[in-house]
């Protein structure tokens, strides 16, 4: 497929996403139903191609790479909608890069029918893929995994889960696991965004030698690779959410009134406006930048996409809150619904001081 061919695939991608959403899960659904994805609804997204997005066209997927899933993210962010989506493009990444070709036989064509697989990488409150104390240690009847796993991102949604181990005699290297998503003791996180997360705990939980991926240790660049899409996906999603608060922020600046006149037309309010535009912008530059970025460049690209994302969403869901006044400290409105999200999705995969550390670190400061 060309880039033309491509470009007008992921356009009409989009429009189809953003219009199925207009119909079942916009904004105005939010507060009654959450924003968390369950899996009637994620089945009726697979059945119109997101879980093939980025899957290719070998396994029956769109074949749409990062591209078109910064377009869906995207949408999904505008509405404040939770799909695991993001999960399948990673576990897409990892099948991919790690697994036996059985292995992807198998799973690639389950992940485009609308199969949830999550990976479990985190071990802290802080996103740390470089400290893993989870360990594998074989025997003659298969893998034993000891340690624990939080911040599980669909884990609840997950028919199986990627875990993330070190393994005896392998410094440089690391084991990605692939359990049944009901085989460690699951405890549900209650998050401010109310969405799909929990705490996995493996003690002493024994699992098949085919469950390693690829039948071998990978390099931990494999994972790099898995985390750097989940990093851009999240960032698109983050511009999304930004902005549709900014566009929820210009409607109320221009439709209420105080002093007789709107307060839109106060240029103080304007400019604070106009700054997070400016913000968004730049952000999406950098997004944009990351998306077409080759291997060896992307993962800088990512983590200025994240970083850039981050300061630009918390701008934003600041500034929604304080410019509705009262109004927008209510938990009626939906203004909160913005900070809550965006506070979570900072911290995911990284905040802005892990990516503005990694992004020094990889230019040689």
């Amino acid at each position: 497929m060309n880039a033309i061919d491509m470009q007008a695939d992921i356009e009409m991608f989009a429009d189809s996403v953003r219009t199925w959403i207009s119909d079942h899960a916009a904004l105005s659904a939010q507060r009654t139903r959450g924003g968390n994805a369950d899996r009637q609804r994620w089945h009726a997204m697979a059945a119109l191609g997101w879980g093939g997005l980025t899957i290719g066209a070998e396994y029956g997927g769109a074949g749409l790479g990062l591209p078109g899933l910064c377009a869906a993210m995207t949408a999904l962010g505008r509405e404040l909608l939770g799909a695991p989506l993001l999960s399948t493009a990673v576990s897409k990444s990892l099948f991919e890069n790690a697994a036996s070709a059985e292995q992807r036989a198998i799973w690639l064509p389950r992940l485009r029918d609308g199969a949830v697989v999550a990976l479990a990488i985190d071990e802290s409150a802080r996103h740390e893929p470089q400290r893993i104390a989870t360990m594998a240690s074989t025997d003659r009847q298969g893998w034993r995994l000891d340690g624990r796993k939080t911040m599980v991102i669909d884990a609840g949604l997950a028919d199986a889960v990627v875990v993330v181990a070190g393994m005896t005699g392998e410094a440089s290297r690391i084991g990605l696991f692939l359990v049944p998503a009901d085989a460690p003791t699951r405890n549900p996180r209650h998050t401010i965004d109310e969405r799909d997360y929990a705490d996995l705990h493996f003690d002493g939980l024994r699992v098949a030698a085919s469950a390693l991926l690829g039948g071998a240790p990978v390099d931990r660049e494999v994972l790099d690779d898995a985390l750097d899409v989940a990093r851009i996906g999240l960032a698109a999603e983050m511009l999304g959410v930004g902005a549709r608060a900014l566009d929820l922020i210009v409607d109320h600046l221009c439709t209420r009134r105080q002093f007789g006149r709107a307060i839109g037309e106060f240029q103080a309010l304007q400019h604070r406006a106009a700054i997070i535009k400016v913000d968004l912008e730049l952000a999406g530059s950098a997004l944009a930048a990351a998306v077409v970025a080759d291997r060896r460049e992307r993962p800088a690209h990512a983590s200025l996409a994240k970083a850039m994302a981050g300061e630009a969403l918390h701008r934003a869901s600041v500034e929604i809150v304080q410019m509705h006044g009262g109004m927008g400290m209510s938990d009626e409105h939906v203004a909160g619904l913005f900070l809550k999200r965006a506070r979570v999705a900072e911290a995911l995969y990284g905040n802005r001081s892990f990516h503005a550390g990694r992004w020094a670190g990889l230019h040689g400061y």
